[in-house]
């Protein structure tokens, strides 16, 4: 449709993921999202439009294109115009004039739909039962902390091992759990101890910003939003008593949390039957199989840095007895559903 509308009544040359404006290139990027006050959106810093997944099947096919060309309206202020002054102000109304847009364009409503949410209540009461099991790890008996920790673990891979053999139509979704104007340690070392709990961490790059962003199914990508939530202010909690100093220590005290933390948990899969071991590589592949098919590419997070050894054995001392425990407010977006 977006296609259609900027090639027919915008008369601008069109590709299959790009268009072109004064032999300059666009992406064309839209995207599903779950939200529960707005229906649209046009992310000027990733060149993203965003249409609320609670359309499909909802709304007529008339209401859609104008939900595109509104959208798209705010997209071509940004082409033409630059940063616009106001969301809708001058330069976006020239723009729905310049291509004969209507008033009901302008404003998007037309015969939408009231927003409801909408849960899932076998993976909520999972997700609670993990975040139980995380508190007990912050146990001071050493065994209970251990055990606490092993069972949270379990709990995660067992619960999408039998998700997994029960569905047969996966929903992939995807949330973004951090944003930051450029890559830094911190969020390297969040991305690392996100791939225990079940999810692809990808970093998705910005004008000036840059976005850790956790894939799954949706109890996972929950879960990953709550973890995420609480290591960034933790790490940052943890890094502070140590009374050191520079870039370079704490970088390497990020990165060596993150290293004591893989390793204490890499202990689980030990405790996996046969069965279970097996199910959990399909699962990964899956993962990558539809992520790779749904979004046409990862980025992987590598570091190139120098260490600082004294650190860095800190932080994997720090890592080792790190425990995830609730009652932190998750500072991460909205949850963007692509199947």
């Amino acid at each position: 449709m977006a296609r259609e509308i900027l090639s027919e009544e915008c008369c601008i040359s069109v590709g299959r993921t790009r268009f072109t404006v004064n032999r300059t290139t666009w992406p064309l990027s839209i995207i599903c999202f779950e939200d529960n006050t707005r229906w649209g959106y046009f992310d000027p810093k990733f060149f993203q439009i965003g249409l609320n997944a609670r359309l499909a099947g909802q709304v007529s096919d008339a209401v859609l294109h104008d939900l595109l060309r509104h959208e798209l309206a705010h997209y071509l202020v940004r082409v033409f115009h630059g940063e616009a002054t106001t969301p809708h102000g001058t330069e976006y109304k020239a723009i729905c004039q310049r291509y004969g847009w209507s008033e009901e364009v302008q404003a998007a409503s037309g015969d939408l739909p009231s927003i409801q949410k909408v849960g899932d209540l076998k993976a909520d009461a999972v997700i609670e039962k993990v975040k139980k099991l995380l508190a007990l790890a912050s146990s001071s008996n050493p065994h209970e902390s251990e055990l606490a920790t092993l069972k949270a673990n379990q709990l995660i891979l067992r619960h999408h091992l039998d998700r997994s053999r029960l569905q047969d139509k996966r929903e992939l979704c995807v949330v973004t759990v951090m944003s930051a104007p450029k890559k830094n340690a911190l969020m390297t070392a969040i991305y690392e101890i996100l791939t225990h709990f079940l999810v692809k961490p990808i970093l998705f790059y910005g004008r000036a910003e840059v976005r850790l962003e956790a894939a799954g199914t949706r109890e996972r990508i929950e879960l990953a939003q709550y973890v995420a939530g609480f290591l960034q202010v933790e790490l940052e909690r943890l890094w502070k008593q140590q009374g050191l100093k520079g870039l370079r220590a704490r970088n390497s005290f990020y990165t060596g949390v993150a290293r004591g933390y893989s390793e204490k948990l890499a202990s689980t899969r030990n405790d996996l039957t046969p069965e279970e071991s097996r199910a959990l590589v399909t699962i990964e592949k899956s993962l990558a199989t539809d992520l790779k098919f749904f979004m046409g590419g990862l980025s992987q997070s590598y570091s190139g840095q120098v260490l600082d050894s004294s650190a860095h054995e800190r932080g994997k001392a720090q890592g080792r007895n790190l425990n995830i425990r609730p009652a932190v407010n998750s500072a991460a977006g909205k949850i963007f559903q692509l199947r």
